[in-house]
């Protein structure tokens, strides 16, 4: 008796739980995750150069795509890519072309003030000086997702993964990151990414 059950035992097990072991399944390459679209409104330095006390991504982009710098006033890098890119007539170029706004972020909202950015980037008279607009988040301000109309988190770094600093961010114009940069000083490598994206673009 015991013999049989024994037996029993040992020619149900394969059948039990999945069928078809060794079977190869195949998920198609045509299932991708959609990328997230995310837009998000916030108030800015509020100076001439920053096109108001608000600025609104959605409708940035419906002029052009958008280079958006995640800054902090204390660092370094930051400082070493804004003044790489004015010196080297790279925002100029951009801005003359209508083909590529600059947008700079502030990313540490929770322990710095919007006065040390205006110091360090909005002050004419600081060698940071940043002719492009300077947003400036504060605890209110909130990403969403463009095609649901949700909000997305509790902030509008942590919408967009809380990159460090500094980071640049290419957002076309149908409000999707396709290209992100980290390296911590001027890299003229990746400056010819973002030209060959441009001209991608405009193909």
């Amino acid at each position: 008796m015991k013999f049989s059950l024994w037996i029993s035992i040992v020619f149900l097990i394969p059948t039990s739980g999945c069928l078809g072991w060794g079977e190869d399944i195949e998920i198609s390459s045509d299932i991708q995750e959609e990328p997230l679209r995310i837009v998000f409104e916030s108030p800015t330095l509020d100076r001439s150069e920053d096109l108001g006390a608000t600025i609104n991504l959605d409708d940035q982009l419906r002029t052009s795509a958008v280079l958006l710098m995640w800054v902090s006033p204390h660092c370094g890098g930051c400082h070493n890519w804004t003044q790489n890119i004015i010196d080297e007539g790279h925002y100029n170029r951009w801005n003359d072309s209508n083909e590529l706004q600059l947008l700079t972020i502030h990313r540490y909202i929770e322990f710095e003030d919007s006065e040390s950015m205006m110091e360090v980037y909005g002050n004419q008279s600081s060698s940071e000086y940043t002719p492009w607009p300077i947003l400036v988040p504060d605890a209110n301000s909130r990403a969403i997702n463009l095609d649901t109309g949700m909000i997305l988190s509790e902030s509008i770094s942590e919408a967009f993964d809380n990159p460090r600093t500094p980071s640049l961010f290419f957002i076309n114009q149908q409000a999707e990151v396709i290209w992100k940069a980290e390296s911590y000083y001027y890299d003229e490598l990746e400056i010819q990414e973002i030209d060959k994206i441009i001209e991608e673009l405009g193909d």
